[in-house]
């Protein structure tokens, strides 16, 4: 096993986490919640992972505004 760090830039929202899964494995993947480092922006998690294939996503809550459909016109 060896330590492997996740690193994901998002300055302007509060948390992020982490969903690692083993590629080989038939079973839901682990949930992590990342640091964030306020000095930098740079949200973290360091793991230590076994050799073999993972897949991950980075699972994040934005603070970004959306602009909304338009109502539609009545004829």
């Amino acid at each position: 096993m060896a330590p492997f760090t996740f690193t994901l830039f998002a300055p302007y929202n509060k948390q992020a986490g982490l969903r690692l899964k083993n590629a080989n494995v038939r079973m839901f993947g682990v949930d992590i919640l990342m640091e964030k480092d306020e000095t930098d922006g740079y949200f973290r998690a360091t793991v230590d992972l076994a050799d073999g294939i993972f897949h991950y996503q980075f699972k994040i809550v934005t603070k970004s505004w959306f602009e909304q459909e338009p109502e539609p016109a009545l004829p």
